[in-house]
């Protein structure tokens, strides 16, 4: 394999304008892609938030009066969503002030009429945190296809906690937006890549030939021939005033 440094100008310009193409291209797209998963993000959780809310202020009354069905069909009319909008909820659970489950959309992974966390006291602790603290909130958890946003909202009744809503939400569509954003960038990568080699190869060729063509004169030359051919000036520049 030759060594770059017996590389004619003709392959060296081409080549280090793709690679400059190419890095700079890449920079770009790579910092597009974090404030697009950023900008995902950020709106995975005001959606979650908005539901959880949403949950919270219908189920005010049905919590005062025990109502288990009617907060199971609010959860259950939240997950469906619209046609045009589905939401890809991944469970959600309405706790009393104590944190025992009154309704959820899995009634296997959280009984109704048990704690939420009555095996897990770090969980129990966390519940209990977030009945205590009044205040709405989100989090992340979970891991790769797994992940999601969780959103808290309080359940309140005359300035009273009477529950807890907690909903989740897949954040399956972070990566599957982040992976299309890297397509497109990849192939907008490889398209200016080309199109900075063709433009590096048309300016090599215009600045290497009247050089080639001057060597070739002066090896006639040094050979002592008399014939020796003009060498055509292509353009005024630095190299057309050398020739």
């Amino acid at each position: 394999m030759t060594h770059p440094r017996h590389w004619s100008l003709g392959t060296k310009l081409p080549l280090t304008l793709a690679f400059v193409v190419v890095a700079v291209s890449l920079t770009i797209g790579l910092v597009m892609v974090a404030q697009e998963r950023g900008r995902i993000r950020a709106d995975l959780e005001q959606r979650a938030m908005q539901e959880a809310y949403s949950v919270a202020a219908n189920a005010v009354d049905a919590t005062l009066r025990s109502d288990y069905w009617a907060l199971f069909k609010i959860l259950e009319q939240i997950s469906r969503g619209k046609e045009a909008d589905p939401r890809p909820v991944v469970t959600g659970v309405i706790l009393d002030k104590n944190g025992v489950v009154m309704a959820a959309l899995d009634p296997r992974a959280f009984p109704v009429g048990l704690h939420m966390a009555s095996a897990d006291p770090v969980e129990r602790t966390r519940i209990r945190n977030l009945i205590e603290a009044k205040l709405p909130w989100t989090t992340w958890g979970g891991l790769g296809g797994g992940a999601f946003v969780e959103a808290v909202h309080p359940i309140e009744a005359s300035q009273t906690i009477t529950g807890l809503v907690l909903l989740r939400l897949s954040a399956a569509e972070i990566s599957s937006r982040t992976w299309m954003a890297s397509f497109t960038i990849l192939g907008i990568t490889a398209a200016l890549a080309g199109v900075g080699s063709a433009i590096g190869a048309y300016i090599s060729n215009r600045m290497i030939q009247p050089l080639q063509e001057l060597a070739a004169a002066m090896d006639l030359v040094a050979q002592g021939s008399g014939d020796v051919p003009q060498v055509t000036i292509h353009d005024y520049d630095e190299i057309g005033r050398l020739i």
